[in-house]
């Protein structure tokens, strides 16, 4: 005991406090599944038509459907970290609980409040519209989606989509503490009752109330994604290309079925109830997730779009802005939907390339340093 006392007579608090996060790696193979990637670039697709011009009939049932890309982000974030998770425990017997918010906020924080930044100093020139004072106090709390609850709250418009940002913090807290002393019957029971929770949230409450930005409901997709990855841990899902069709197909059918029925977005009043359309959703995010987990034959091309899908996802109301003050609207409806669409797409491109290699690559190479289980 004398012994120990004198090993650390000379270490300091901070030594300590920082050593309890020092970098460790269990293991130098990475964990990487290719058809996630893809899988983030279809879901960012949809998000991208759901925020652009509604052209015509068909380009606005499409657009609408396209809030469900939001529930395959939300799932495809809970199945990542709930796999990278277990694994952690699996190799080293805990969770690392400080090590996983410091591998987050590498990866989250940089961009996004680099964002706010920019966006903060136009406010001050006077381009208030753009981010409003709301959003200049809930966004860097991480809580723009209780802001929103109410009607009529704006947070800005090219923030707009960085309302959901908040949400995946509020999960991060309460997720990996769970991971770290709860079972994994824990993990699964948790699951199953935050989809509970979520239904029993639309039905107490009046159908005339914004669901979309409740975190009790957004939270039901989280639980899929968790639920799907302990449901298939250590199983390669080999089915037939007309299986994955079909699987595809569902999910664009229970989409639909969860815009015509549901109050998902917005866009309110709708008929249906809540609760039905949700649980459309959560079984269209269901059926895409298995039709790509498995397959691993995609282009590069749109590996790497999935690659680069945060700064996507960011920047893409800003494309679609400055898409449409670059174009009239003199050409026909669709055509305009379209080609602001198109454009908007290759403007975010640009800056998601840009901001990937020059600003978030070095953050994601020292997010590595304190990774636990390697990752893509």
């Amino acid at each position: 005991m004398g012994d120990g006392r004198k090993l650390f007579e000379n270490v300091s608090p901070a030594t300590l406090i920082l050593s309890d996060i020092s970098p460790t790696r269990v293991s130098a193979r990475r964990f990487y599944r290719p058809e996630l990637d893809a899988l983030r670039f279809l879901a960012f697709l949809l998000v991208l038509l759901h925020h652009g011009p509604k052209g015509t009939l068909a380009l606005r049932e499409l657009a609408a459907i396209g809030c469900s890309g939001l529930s395959l982000f939300f799932a495809l974030s809970a199945y990542l970290i709930t796999e990278l998770l277990l694994q952690e425990r699996e190799k080293t017997g805990t969770v690392d609980w400080p090590r996983f918010f410091v591998r987050r906020a590498l990866r989250i924080w940089p961009l996004y409040y680099g964002t706010i930044a920019c966006l903060g100093i136009l406010y001050l020139a006077g381009h208030t519209n753009w981010i409003t004072r709301t959003g200049l106090v809930a966004m860097p709390l991480f809580l723009s989606n209780w802001f929103m609850m109410r009607p009529g709250v704006d947070i800005g418009l090219l923030v707009v989509p960085l309302w959901s940002i908040s949400l995946e913090e509020q999960f991060y807290l309460i997720w990996p503490p769970l991971m770290k002393w709860g079972s994994r019957r824990a993990v699964l029971l948790v699951s199953v009752g935050l989809i509970l929770l979520g239904t029993l949230w639309l039905v107490i409450l009046p159908n005339t109330r914004e669901f979309w930005f409740d975190a009790p409901v957004q939270f039901s997709f989280f639980a899929v994604g968790a639920l799907l990855a302990l449901g298939t841990r250590h199983r390669k899902l080999s089915f037939s290309p007309r299986i994955r069709m079909l699987l595809l197909l569902a999910g664009a059918l229970a989409f639909y079925a969860a815009e015509e029925t549901g109050h998902l977005g917005r866009d309110l009043p709708v008929p249906g109830h809540p609760a039905i359309g949700y649980g459309s959703a959560l079984l269209g995010t269901v059926f895409v997730f298995l039709a790509f987990l498995g397959f691993d034959r995609f282009p590069k091309p749109v590996l790497y779009l999935g690659k680069i899908s945060y700064g996507l996802y960011v920047f893409h109301e800003a494309g679609i802005f400055l898409g449409r003050k670059l174009l009239s609207g003199q050409h026909s409806e669709l055509l305009f939907a379209l080609t602001v669409d198109i454009l908007a797409f290759f403007l975010t491109l640009a800056a998601a390339s840009l901001s990937y290699r020059y600003f978030e690559m070095p953050f994601l190479r020292l997010k590595q340093r304190y990774s636990v289980i390697l990752s893509r």
